[in-house]
């Protein structure tokens, strides 16, 4: 049995709907469908895709590291928006992320997400040895 080691969430979304940040298990790591919020849980960057998936990436980077990981272990990423206009702006922002070696990617347009502000959601799953 592998171990697990989670990242716990702390804020009035998880205490309604639980869930944890980031997990892994074994030498997986899965970074949840992450939104652009600040340190005190405002969105960053209302309506700016670019701006909110450089704070998406910030998150997910704060996440890897917790484990010991970097943007380089990283192997798929799944990038959802509430508009498939904003692909070139959230590409900005993954190609300055992934500047190196990108991993797969899933894009895709969905109806929306939990505040009308977002636009941007992102997960992330990394492999380390």
């Amino acid at each position: 049995m592998f171990e697990q080691t989670r990242i716990p969430v702390r804020s009035a979304l998880a205490e309604t709907f639980p869930y944890s940040r980031a997990v892994r298990i074994g030498s997986i790591i899965t970074v949840s469908g992450t939104g652009a919020y600040s340190p005190d849980g405002q969105i960053v960057g209302p309506h700016d895709p670019y701006q909110q998936a450089v704070r998406i990436y910030q998150i997910i980077d704060d996440a890897l590291r917790h484990f010991g990981a970097t943007r380089d272990d990283v192997a798929h990423v799944g990038i959802h928006l509430t508009h498939i206009a904003h692909w070139e702006a959230v590409g900005r922002a993954h190609k300055e992320y992934f500047f190196s070696e990108p991993p797969s990617v899933t894009l895709t347009q969905v109806s929306g997400l939990l505040y009308p502000e977002m636009l941007v959601l992102i997960d992330a799953m990394a492999v380390i040895a």
